[in-house]
C-alpha cells in the first residue's frame, strides 16, 4: 500500500480503468477499484488531468451507484463511502447520483444492520445536506445577479456553468425520508422563499426559468406536506415561506396552477400552526400574551392573507373553496378577525353563497356562517333581508333527503345557532327576535338525525331540537307532540346503539328534555293531549329506559313519563 502511486496511477490510466473495475464480475476486482477510487478522491493535489479525467468518464457514478444494491456488505459501504467523497469533490456529483436513483438505493440501505453501512449511510446525509447547501448558495448568488441585471434585459447563465442546473437535487433530498431532515434548515426555507419571491416576478426571465420554477414549487409542495419538518422549523417558515407564498397567490400576473398551488400549501401550513398550542398559544380571542409565533400569524394574516380573500372568492375553482377553508379555520380560533372580514363587506357573500344553486356552497362555507352568526355580526334585519333561514331551511332538507353526509353535521350547527342567538333577543326582548321561527318545520329532519348511526351528528340534531322547544316553545311543541312527532321521538328513545357501540344515553337526554319543555309548554296552554297509539309508545319507551337505560338518564325518564301519563289523562 502506497498511497503516493494513486495520483500517478490515475495520471497514467486516467478514470476510465477503474470504471471498468466498479463494473467487474469479480468481487475482488471491484473492491480493489472501489479503494483506489476512494483514496484518489482523498488526495489534495490531484493534477488538472486527473480532474479533467473524472469529469469526463460520466458512467462511473452509474458504476458507483450499482455497487449500492451488491450482494457484499463491504461492497455496499465502499459505494457509499465513495458518493460521500465525490458530492464532497463537487455538488455536481451528487445530482448524477440523484438521477441515477442513488436516493432509493440509499433509503434500502438505511434499513441495513450493518454498522460500517449504518456509518456510511448517516456519512452521506451529512454530505449531501453540506452539499445543498453549497449548491443553494450558488443558486442565491446568480439569482441575485440576475435581478441586478433586469434593467438592461433578461440574463442568460452562460451554458453549461450555471448553477441553476444543480437545484434539482434540493427536491430529490426533501422528498427523501433519509435525507430530509439532515437536508432542511432555517437556511434552506429562508432560501426557497426567496427564490419563490424571485421567480414570480413579472420580468424574471432566463433560460431554464420554466423548469427552474417547476422544480422549486415541486419541493415547496414536499416541505409543505411534511409535519414535523413544518413544526419543528415554524419560526422560518412562519417567516419567510408563508409571506412568499402569500405574495404569489396574490400576484394579478402569474398561471392560474402556481396560484392555486401556493393558495394551497400557505392554507394547509397555515391550518397545521393555527391548531398547534405551542405555535399559536395565547392568542385565542385575545386571552393571554400572543407567543412570537403567534403575533408573527396574527400580523401574518392581517397584512398578507385578508386582503386576498376579496379577490379569491371571486376567482375560479377551486380558489374559493380554499379561500373559505382558510378563513373559516380562522375564524373559529380568533373571533376578533370577523370584524375585519365584515369591514371588508364579505359577510354578505357567505349567505349568497349558503345556495343549493351556488358552486360555493360548502362545508366551508356553513361554517363560516355559523361563526360570523355566533359573532354578532350579522343583525335579524339582515339575515331577513338576505333570506338566512329559508336557505338554511332549503340546504337542511337537501342534505337530508339525499343522505349529502358531509353537510349535516355542520348544518346542524349552523341551525342551532341560529335558534341560539334568536332565543338571546327573545330574552332580550328585542323586536327583532323571532328570525329562526322558519326552523320549527325541522322538527321531524332533527328527530330522523337523532337515528343517524354517528354519534356527534346524532348529538348535533337533538341539541337543535332542544334549542328549538327552548326558542319556540309553543309552535315546537305541537309538532313534537302530534302522532307523528311522538313516533319519531319513540324511535329516537328506543334506537339502537351508536356506531361506537354505546348507548344512546347523550342523545336520549338531550330528547326528554326536549320533551319536558314541549309538555310544560303544553301544560300552560291547558287541555287534554290527543291521545295516539304513537303516544302510549313513545311512554312505554320512556319508562323502558326508566327502568333499564343508563343511570344518568333513568331519573330524567321517569320525571318526563310521569308528566307525559298526566298529559294523556287531561
Amino acid at each position: 500500500y502506497n498511497p503516493s502511486l494513486v495520483p500517478l496511477t490515475i495520471e497514467r490510466f486516467g478514470f476510465r480503468f477503474l470504471h471498468s473495475g466498479l463494473k467487474d464480475n469479480n468481487a475482488k476486482v471491484q473492491t480493489a477499484a472501489a479503494n483506489i477510487l476512494n483514496m484518489c478522491l482523498l488526495c489534495d493535489d490531484l493534477s488538472q488531468k486527473a480532474q479533467a479525467s473524472l469529469a469526463e468518464e460520466r458512467g462511473l457514478v452509474t458504476a458507483v451507484v450499482a455497487l449500492l444494491d451488491n450482494s457484499l456488505a463491504t461492497l455496499r459501504a465502499k459505494g457509499l463511502v465513495s458518493l460521500v467523497l465525490l458530492c464532497r469533490f463537487s455538488p455536481r456529483y451528487l445530482l448524477d447520483a440523484c438521477n441515477e436513483k442513488a436516493v432509493p438505493a440509499v433509503e434500502r440501505l438505511a434499513r441495513d444492520k450493518e454498522p460500517y453501512i449504518r456509518n456510511a449511510v448517516s456519512a452521506l446525509r451529512e454530505e449531501a445536506a453540506s452539499a445543498l447547501t453549497q449548491i443553494t448558495q450558488q443558486v442565491s448568488s446568480e439569482l441575485d445577479a440576475i435581478s441586478r441585471s433586469r434593467g438592461s434585459g433578461a440574463v442568460r447563465p452562460r451554458s453549461g456553468s450555471s448553477h441553476l442546473a444543480l437545484f434539482p437535487v434540493a427536491l430529490h433530498l426533501l422528498t427523501s425520508p433519509v435525507f430530509r431532515s439532515a437536508a432542511v434548515t432555517p437556511a434552506l426555507v429562508a432560501s426557497l422563499s426567496g427564490y419563490l419571491t424571485v421567480t414570480c416576478q413579472a420580468s424574471c426571465n432566463f433560460p431554464g426559468a420554466a423548469d427552474f420554477k417547476t422544480t422549486l414549487l415541486h419541493a415547496l409542495e414536499a416541505l409543505s406536506q411534511n409535519m414535523e419538518m413544518l413544526l419543528e422549523h415554524h419560526s422560518a417558515v412562519i417567516s419567510s415561506l408563508l409571506p412568499a407564498l402569500a405574495s404569489t397567490v396574490g400576484a394579478p400576473h402569474e398561471t392560474g396552477d402556481t396560484r392555486f398551488l401556493c393558495l394551497k400549501l400557505m392554507c394547509d401550513v397555515l391550518l397545521l400552526y393555527l391548531t398547534e398550542p405551542e405555535i399559536y398559544a395565547g392568542t385565542r380571542d385575545g386571552g393571554g400574551t400572543a407567543s412570537s409565533s403567534g403575533r408573527q400569524i396574527e400580523s401574518l394574516v392581517q397584512n398578507s392573507v385578508m386582503p386576498l380573500l376579496p379577490g379569491l372568492l371571486s376567482d375560479e375553482d377551486p380558489m374559493p373553496l380554499y379561500a373559505l377553508k382558510l378563513l373559516g379555520a380562522l375564524l373559529e380560533v380568533q373571533s376578533s378577525w370577523v370584524d375585519a372580514v365584515d369591514r371588508q363587506g364579505l359577510i354578505p357573500r357567505f349567505f349568497e353563497f349558503l345556495s343549493l344553486e351556488h358552486s360555493n356552497n360548502n362545508v366551508h362555507n356553513i361554517r363560516l356562517c355559523r361563526l360570523v352568526i355566533s359573532a354578532g355580526n350579522v343583525s335579524a334585519e339582515t339575515m331577513a333581508r338576505l333570506g338566512v333561514v329559508p336557505k338554511v331551511v332549503a340546504v337542511l332538507e337537501y342534505a337530508h333527503e339525499n343522505r349529502v353526509e358531509p353537510f349535516l353535521e355542520p348544518v346542524l350547527e349552523l341551525c342551532e345557532e341560529l335558534l341560539k342567538r334568536d332565543e338571546r333577543a327573545i330574552r332580550s326582548s328585542e323586536a327583532s327576535s323571532g328570525v329562526s321561527a322558519g326552523l320549527v318545520s325541522c322538527y321531524d329532519i332533527f328527530l330522523d338525525l337523532a337515528l343517524h348511526p354517528d354519534p356527534p351528528l346524532s348529538v348535533a340534531a337533538m341539541q337543535c331540537q332542544l334549542a328549538l322547544l327552548s326558542t319556540h316553545p309553543r309552535a315546537a311543541s305541537s309538532g313534537l307532540l302530534a302522532a307523528e312527532g311522538s313516533g319519531l321521538a319513540a324511535s329516537v328513545l328506543e334506537g339502537p346503539a351508536q356506531d361506537n357501540g354505546l348507548p344512546r344515553h347523550n342523545t336520549q337526554a338531550l330528547l326528554l328534555k326536549a320533551l319536558r319543555l314541549a309538555l310544560d309548554s303544553h301544560a300552560g296552554v291547558g287541555g287534554r293531549l290527543p291521545v295516539a297509539a304513537e303516544h302510549s309508545k313513545l311512554l312505554s319507551a320512556m319508562n323502558a329506559i326508566a327502568e333499564q337505560g343508563d343511570k344518568s338518564v333513568r331519573l330524567l325518564a321517569q320525571e318526563t313519563a310521569t308528566v307525559l301519563k298526566a298529559a294523556m289523562r287531561g
